[in-house]
């Protein structure tokens, strides 16, 4: 979404009471894309560190590093996206006076970027099933 100073201390797991483990709430998350300027990410997605060369593809090639198949990666990222839209859509923007009319559009307008990646490219396959990494 545009937070280039994400670094490995803006992402916690959570270790609860019955022993189950989930990724924590996002926290620190600033958009910096609207100023003017090129942006290099704090941490490299898919061996890349340039907003300008990251996309949708870039996060499911990212996972994939992490040894998970394909067809596992496309539904979760598909998912995430689907969520941060709704959560753009019902957002109180009122609530966060400090966010720009400018960083609403861009947040809106990456969001409409990513949907339709996966409809444009045509590399979403949702299987029930996935069984081998590709």
């Amino acid at each position: 979404m545009g937070n280039a100073d994400h670094h490995a201390k803006n992402t916690s797991i959570l270790r609860l009471p019955d022993g189950t483990v989930s990724v924590a709430p996002a926290y620190d998350v600033a958009v910096h894309l609207h100023h003017p300027g090129g942006y290099r990410t704090a941490l490299d997605l898919a061996g890349e560190s340039d907003f300008a060369q990251l996309s949708i593809q870039s996060v499911v090639e990212e996972i994939r590093t992490w040894g998970v198949s394909r067809e596992r990666a496309e539904p979760v990222v598909h998912d995430v996206v689907t969520q941060l839209g709704r959560a753009l859509e019902e957002v109180d923007r009122t609530a966060h006076p400090g966010v720009t009319p400018e960083v609403w559009r861009l947040l809106a307008d990456r969001v409409a970027q990513a949907r339709s990646a996966f409809d444009a490219a045509g590399w979403l396959r949702l299987r029930a099933k996935p069984t081998q990494r590709d």
